[in-house]
């Protein structure tokens, strides 16, 4: 709960993190509640748990989507405006409420309190601006849905793909790699190593890890794509989940070399190849060959 109010004051793109990371345990939770036999109500589950906790402290933050489905702009801070803002975060709130208490009366109401207190404390200044409560729980997501249609920057759909491949070549490169390895291997791809106990959907945490990181991935890809705002410094979240990928992969691949074998092989020459290679290629790049001429 700390960590999810901290979250929300931090940056509105906690909004896609979340999205991304209740996603996949929504989804997670309803492959396995299906292949399981689909019983109801379902028994202890841990993916139902995360699912029922993101998505219960999220839902009451989310009523500017309906707000201005209904027409209404939830930036509107007039008195007016305030009371329909507060009546649909009201009605979100309910059910969120609702089946928060149904999943368990004793822990959910621990978990959504500190969330909720810590918002109210920041988004208020301590109780010091009270319009906060109107600009944070509802202004948050509020200012990027009318902000969509602005699409400032007016960049194209495509704009991410010119421009992570220039800025973060190497996490996008090892990453595929990952993503190609998981796919050809399947679940021991997904593993990278010694089968360990199976915690969800037949994989293990580290497997499950590695599924979400390639999910990450997906949906960052997606969601930036689509989202109206398209600007350089946002690459920064496309590289966070590929770098994190690339790591996974090269783990599990390096992991599984004998280096005390490749070095009586002869490591040490091919080691002592590579500053010669980095000169040929920076005496290659610094003279740029066929200057001044055409093919």
């Amino acid at each position: 709960g700390a960590a999810l109010g901290f979250l929300f004051c931090t940056k509105e793109v906690s909004f896609i993190y979340v999205a991304i990371t209740g996603l996949f345990f929504a989804g997670c939770f309803a492959l396995e509640w299906w292949r399981g036999g689909r019983r109801w109500p379902p028994g202890n589950s841990r993916l139902l748990d995360a699912t029922i906790v993101l998505g219960t402290l999220s839902l009451p933050l989310l009523s500017p989507f309906l707000t201005k489905a209904l027409g209404f702009n939830p930036l509107d801070y007039s008195d007016r405006g305030i009371l329909r803002s507060g009546v649909v975060f009201l009605g979100f709130a309910l059910v969120a409420v609702g089946v928060g208490l149904w999943w368990d009366r004793r822990r959910w109401p621990v978990i959504a309190g500190t969330a909720y207190l810590i918002m109210t404390l920041l988004f208020t200044t301590f109780f010091t601006n009270g319009r906060g409560f109107a600009t944070g729980f509802v202004g948050s997501l509020g200012y990027w849905v009318e902000q969509h249609g602005v699409q400032r920057g007016d960049q194209p759909w495509y704009y991410y793909l010119i421009l992570v491949p220039m800025y973060e070549f190497l996490p996008l490169v090892f990453s595929l790699g990952g993503i190609g390895y998981a796919v050809a291997r399947g679940r021991k791809g997904l593993e990278g190593g010694d089968s360990q106990p199976s915690v969800a959907l037949g994989l293990s945490t580290r497997g499950l890890f590695t599924l979400f990181l390639a999910w990450w991935v997906a949906l960052t890809w997606v969601i930036y794509s689509y989202a109206g705002e398209k600007m350089p410094w946002l690459t920064v979240h496309f590289s966070l989940p590929m770098s994190l990928l690339a790591a996974r992969w090269l783990d599990a691949v390096l992991g599984r070399v004998d280096w005390r074998d490749l070095w009586r092989r002869g490591m040490p020459y091919v080691l002592g190849g590579v500053p010669l290679l980095g000169m040929a290629l920076y005496v290659l790049i610094v003279t740029r060959p066929f200057r001044g001429k055409s093919l």
